[in-house]
């Protein structure tokens, strides 16, 4: 998914101006998100009641649609909180320079103070999980009522990936294996900002860079529960269309949700979808819905990739945003989809267009983490911060100039990727 900086910059204007007047504005938006969430998570709870291969057409029609509007509310108005992620993130280290000036220590207090003052949902689920381990006796019915609330954990838009108890099993058994984390990050932060004296006005944006990284990972866990259920919706169609439920993943939304009749997906299916499957692009400008495939995607492939290559390397070196301070060396895993994880191994260096959370198995793996889209906000930064490694997002043509096998430096504290191999 790609957005225009201009819309970005437009948001954040109004944003701030919103904020000025109003300092419950963001909250207020979160509130809105929430309650319009909550109503398809009733949805979710009728479906978990039913046996798919029992309700008619009709029915499954129904709820085809009711879960595609659920995973577009996934995002929805929480759209906001990637253009404030990406805008402040630059305004907040200028602020912070002009304050403390280019200290030694700038980049470290700059990690510290964007890093959420509440774990991410995995870390919640990790915690969550090692407390079954005191739980000899009843472990097993702790794991399936463990498996039924995080089922959606490995879910991604390529599609689901249902965990069962004996996956929660396995992962609980490396989690005893591991030391547990412990660390008071709202506490490291106040400490911080009365020793370096921040004003009031830097202290706000620390505020609403903390607020909006706990809001997008929420939005997240939305998104990949709103995947599971979709995904539900998606196989039991398939099954009755006897084709692979990949299929439908090339639908367009507006599409999908014009579609009335199960016979609708058989026309569609035998003129588009199985053409679909060899490359597609997809424009969502305004409420419209633009599909290209076949040759008019291979030429703007080829015209994206030429707008990459004219983008240029500064001193030879790979530059980005700090989402985490450190420095790593090691061998360059160019991950492009859930396929390639397993090529990580222990101590490489993760580079990939943007992390999501069924990269955590390689994620936690990895030396160092490399990505060409992200802010302050973003996944990457989230996790390498609560992994404590380096990473440096943003970078915008990493992917196209890093290689498997390469041996780089990632210098977290400066935002450096040097190709030392």
């Amino acid at each position: 998914m790609g957005y225009l900086n201009s819309d970005f910059q437009r948001i954040w204007k109004i944003v701030k101006k919103k904020i000025a007047t109003d300092s419950k504005y963001l909250e207020k938006i979160q509130r809105k998100y929430n309650l319009i969430f909550q109503d398809h998570k009733r949805i979710f709870r009728q479906i978990n009641k039913l046996n798919l291969k029992t309700i008619d057409n009709t029915k499954l029609m129904e709820f085809l649609s009711k879960t595609i509007q659920a995973l577009i509310d996934s995002v929805g108005i929480a759209h906001i909180v990637d253009a404030i992620g990406i805008e402040i993130e630059k305004e907040f280290k200028k602020d912070l320079l002009k304050v403390i000036g280019p200290i030694k220590e700038f980049n470290h207090h700059y990690a510290l103070l964007t890093t959420p003052t509440q774990p991410s949902f995995f870390v919640q689920e990790e915690k969550q999980l090692r407390s079954l381990s005191k739980l000899p006796l009843s472990q097993k019915k702790a794991l399936i009522k463990h498996s039924h609330e995080y089922f959606w954990l490995r879910n991604s838009y390529a599609g689901p990936k249902y965990l069962t108890e004996t996956d929660f099993a396995k992962s609980l058994k490396l989690l005893n294996k591991q030391e547990e984390k412990n660390s008071n990050i709202k506490k490291q932060k106040n400490t911080l900002i009365k020793k370096l004296n921040l004003n009031s006005a830097i202290q706000k944006k620390i505020q609403i860079i903390d607020f909006t990284s706990i809001w997008q990972d929420q939005r997240k866990a939305n998104v990949l529960i709103s995947l599971g259920y979709l995904g539900m919706i998606v196989h039991e169609l398939a099954r009755r269309l006897k084709i692979n439920p990949e299929l439908l993943y090339y639908l367009g939304v507006k599409e999908a949700l014009n579609i009335k009749s199960i016979q609708g997906f058989k026309d569609l299916l035998k003129r588009e979808l199985i053409k679909r499957h060899k490359g597609t692009f997809v424009l969502m400008d305004d409420n419209k819905e633009f599909i290209s495939q076949a040759k008019d995607y291979k030429k703007i492939l080829k015209l994206k990739e030429s707008l990459i290559k004219q983008q240029t390397q500064q001193n030879g070196a790979i530059h980005g945003s700090i989402a985490n301070t450190g420095t790593a060396v090691g061998r360059v895993v160019v991950c492009k989809g859930i396929n390639s994880l397993s090529k990580v191994k222990k101590g490489d260096i993760l580079v990939t267009s943007m992390t999501r959370p069924e990269f955590m198995p390689a994620l936690k793996k990895a030396a160092a983490i490399i990505t060409d889209e992200g802010g302050v906000t973003c996944h990457a930064a989230i996790v390498a911060r609560e992994l404590n490694i380096p990473a440096v997002i943003g970078t915008k043509l990493a992917t196209k100039i890093l290689k498997d096998g390469m041996i780089v430096e990632v210098k977290g504290n400066h935002g450096i990727i040097n190709i030392v191999g």
